[in-house]
């Protein structure tokens, strides 16, 4: 895939899901404007907002600003694409981090691009290096690094090891710390690694070399994932699915009744303007 552009392509207007906004693009539109973003040198992120995502930026405004200064916001969830449906707009398809990885890393070897592997655990990189060799073997990996990463803590240590990738001079940097970790790193340091990509791809690391295993496409386009994740790990994962994510209910309830009353999506109703054409 080559895109040999002297600008960014294009980006269709953002859908309002809860008090974020995504761009409502398929799998394929995505993989060329982060191509772009690479080829433009201007940087930037691109985070994959799930349901517990649209629930957090009720309450979080840096998690909030966050995906207002994205380059790209994709839609990570069946739910989320039935929600923008039920307030009358469009959304492709789902496309997650999953979903772009290995898409994106083959387009990068085509055109020659390179990239850095940042999260997860030591082992789970070298075997995705070793992984990566064997499936996309032109692939320009410029290093890995598994740095811990405590939003609400001393990032030091973190800033060392973001420094020490960007010195490798990596034109895309995948960002596996997990979310929301991985969205609180991509909006406070994308300024510091431009000219490179930024972007949150959750556990697609993990995914990759069987050290997790992903729900079954059609659990997931049937909007179940987040019932396989849950019965995956229970312990950790019962409190945000069941009580957490509740949430969305009541915020796809207040969409749709703005969008049905004539509202914005802030809730303040829209005027139409009667003004004469100039």
């Amino acid at each position: 895939m080559t895109v040999s552009l002297d600008r960014l392509i294009a980006l269709p207007p953002t859908i309002a899901l809860g008090r974020l906004e995504v761009h409502p693009v398929s799998l394929a539109q995505a993989l060329e404007h982060v191509l772009s973003l690479i080829e433009s040198g201007h940087g930037g992120y691109v985070v994959t907002p799930n349901v517990d995502h649209v629930c957090l930026v009720e309450h979080d405004d840096e998690l909030r600003r966050v995906y207002a200064n994205a380059s790209l916001v994709l839609t990570d969830g069946q739910p989320l694409v039935w929600m923008a449906r039920l307030a009358g707009r469009s959304v492709p398809e789902k496309v997650s981090g999953s979903d772009v990885t290995m898409p994106l890393l083959r387009a990068l070897a085509e055109d020659g691009h390179s990239v850095f592997l940042l999260g997860a655990t030591e082992m789970v990189c070298a075997q995705l290096v070793t992984l990566l060799a064997r499936t996309i073997p032109h692939l320009r990996i410029t290093g890995t690094a598994s740095p811990m990463f405590n939003p609400s803590g001393d990032a030091t240590d973190f800033e060392a090891v973001l420094d020490a990738a960007i010195g490798t001079k990596p034109e895309l940097i995948l960002f596996a710390l997990g979310s929301p970790k991985q969205e609180y790193a991509l909006g406070r340091y994308h300024q510091r690694f431009a000219p490179a990509v930024g972007i949150g791809v959750g556990a697609s690391f993990d995914f990759l070399v069987g050290v997790q295993r992903r729900a079954p496409k059609w659990v997931s386009s049937a909007g179940f994932e987040w019932l396989y994740r849950l019965a995956s790990n229970p312990s950790r994962l019962w409190r945000r699915y069941l009580v957490d994510d509740r949430k969305i209910v009541g915020i796809a309830w207040r969409q749709w009744r703005n969008q049905r009353n004539g509202h914005d999506r802030s809730g303040a109703k829209r005027v139409p303007n009667l003004s004469p054409p100039s």
